[in-house]
């Protein structure tokens, strides 16, 4: 095991969510693990600013949109700059590796779970409001299939993950390392959160980004359900207002009557998402589509009472402390948050199981998981 390996990180288009935080704290932890790590990143010049603390060297690059500029970092730029600093290898942490093998050995973490599913594929051709994302879906997935048959070693985040790229393309399930990561940008707590008392309402926070597998509209309707039986509720969420999906989910609250009920927080810095979470009474993930569910993580990690959709990946990271109800069945998620609502010896026995459940994520294993990977990823290169 060479503690002076040099991995260079493309992080090109990282840039919010999920992949943003993978990044910061992932390789602030490799680090910790193993100081004499070098680290380069070539990443937008605002990320390269928050992870400055982790790395040897920043180099901020901006590709933009277009297809040519994208294409020019991949196929031509990449590899040169990794060569130029001498790397042992390429750790790609934006689901993309370019569609020539490097001569280097490659790390690819995917992290994007809808390149790999029916579901997500149905839901972006018949709800997505962007014509080019509709156009271009198509070819970025062939990309990104090609990207995790050419990786010398692949990481995912989850089992259901692993399996699911196994059986859209032709990497082995054997040769997929599955990797969970650590709790978002919040700390463990020791203790279940109070709650906000302010009223007597019960608070259900989805704290998610908004996007076409996201199931928002099941939600909405649960809360509708709820509400017409004199539940008194609040629904948390987080949707960025200039964003064009959030603004399309946030209409269906309208029309459904209940934006009320609906506090919409925003986007919401890092240091103060904890905050947030300890506000909530339960947490809702409707999620149809994800690689991991970073969310469910954080709130489990906060002591929060987790109801999770029916899905692979949700039972496989909430485990036995979640609840779990049908994807698309508004009438069972309802059935459930109407018994919580009665039963705070339920939320807090499901809050215990959830504080449980989360020590088995950290950034510390993922650290070391990935510090393995990449370990492998330089042995194996070349057989």
């Amino acid at each position: 095991m060479r503690k002076d390996l040099r991995v260079f990180v493309n992080a090109v288009s990282v840039r919010e969510g999920g992949p943003r935080v993978v990044l910061v704290k992932l390789l602030a932890a490799m680090r910790r693990e193993r100081p004499d790590l070098q680290i380069a990143v070539a990443a937008p010049a605002a990320i390269c600013d928050e992870v400055s603390d982790s790395v040897t060297l920043r180099q901020p690059v901006s590709v933009g949109q277009s297809p040519l500029g994208i294409a020019k970092w991949y196929e031509w730029d990449l590899a040169k700059a990794a060569r130029r600093w001498s790397a042992d290898v390429v750790f790609s942490v934006t689901n993309y590796l370019p569609l020539r093998r490097l001569s280097m050995p490659t790390l690819l973490l995917e992290q994007h779970a809808g390149h790999f599913s029916p579901v997500f594929d149905r839901l972006l051709y018949s709800e997505s409001p962007s014509a080019r994302e509709r156009l271009a879906w198509g070819p970025t997935r062939h990309w990104v299939h090609r990207s995790v048959e050419l990786a010398t070693v692949l990481t995912v985040q989850s089992a259901a993950l692993a399996e699911a790229v196994a059986g859209a393309t032709r990497v082995p399930r054997e040769r997929i390392k599955v990797v969970p990561h650590g709790p978002g940008w919040v700390e463990p707590s020791d203790e279940p959160p109070a709650g906000a008392r302010d009223s007597a309402a019960l608070r259900i926070g989805y704290i998610s980004k908004s996007g076409v597998q996201k199931n928002f509209t099941t939600l909405f309707k649960a809360v509708k359900l709820l509400s017409e039986r004199g539940r008194d509720i609040r629904l948390v969420v987080t949707l960025d207002p200039a964003d064009v999906y959030a603004v399309a989910t946030l209409s269906q609250a309208e029309a459904l009557g209940i934006a009320h009920l609906v506090e919409n927080c925003g986007e919401f810095a890092p240091d103060a998402i904890a905050g947030l979470y300890d506000s909530l009474d339960v947490f809702v993930f409707p999620s149809l589509c994800e690689s991991f569910g970073m969310p469910m993580v954080e709130a489990m990690a906060r002591g929060l009472c987790v109801v999770v959709a029916d899905t692979p990946v949700n039972r496989e990271i909430v485990g036995e402390a979640g609840i779990v109800f049908s994807a698309l069945d508004a009438a069972a998620l309802a059935a459930q948050l109407d018994r919580l609502c009665d039963d705070p010896g339920a939320r807090r026995s499901r809050a215990l199981k959830s504080l449980c459940r989360a020590r088995d994520f950290s950034w510390q294993s993922a650290a070391q998981g990935t510090l393995a990977a990449l370990d492998a990823a330089v042995r194996n290169h070349g057989r």
